[in-house]
């Protein structure tokens, strides 16, 4: 009998790290604009093209995806109609062709809670071992997945100091009678639909 030797290939994906701009920590409000980059590569480990792959980069429901770049491998790129995701389909993703990265715009939006904490942006990648369909069946499937340092909602605040007395040395709240002082209040409100009470 005669015999072969063959070896196995098959890819091996990684979703990096997400970068968020402006840079953390960001306290944000209602439409900043939040721009997210991302990168997906072969591992070491990885030995032959992945094909078929979805790069899915999902976003908190405060944010709404205005723009998203085509990446820097062709690819076909959709933003979802409720402007809450954004896919990047590639054909095929070979070894010799490098890291895949991709930059799109978020704006936060009005419907928001101040000190909303946690908002986060989630990748996931998944591709096949070989393109489309082979005999009713699909490649191996392979994912990665990455989620972005998470942002915050500014949280309304109200300071109130004491500028100028006629005693310095008398603490706030501590008045002579027919003292004259001067008093300020400083209110930071997010631009958001935002209730205070007295």
């Amino acid at each position: 009998t005669d015999s072969i030797d063959v070896n196995i290939i098959e890819p091996a994906l990684q979703s990096l790290q997400v970068v968020v701009t402006p840079a953390l920590p960001a306290l944000t409000d209602a439409g900043d604009v939040i721009t997210y980059s991302l990168q997906v590569d072969h591992t070491v480990a990885s030995t032959s093209s992945i094909f078929d792959v979805s790069v899915v980069a999902t976003v908190d429901n405060v944010l709404d995806i205005e723009v998203a770049g085509a990446g820097s491998i062709s690819s076909t790129v959709t933003i979802a109609a409720d402007k809450k995701s954004v896919t990047w389909f590639i054909p095929r993703y070979s070894l010799a062709t490098g890291t895949f990265t991709a930059q799109f715009d978020t704006r936060v939006r009005n419907e928001l809670t101040p000190n909303q904490q946690n908002i986060i942006c989630s990748v996931d990648v998944s591709g096949d071992s070989y393109p489309g369909v082979v005999y009713a069946n699909s490649g191996r499937v392979y994912t990665a997945s990455s989620v972005s340092p998470a942002l915050s909602i500014r949280v309304p605040s109200i300071i109130l100091s004491e500028t100028i007395t006629y005693i310095p040395t008398a603490p706030l709240k501590d008045l002579s009678i027919h003292e004259a002082t001067t008093l300020q209040l400083d209110m930071t409100i997010p631009e958001v639909t935002t209730s205070l009470t007295a």
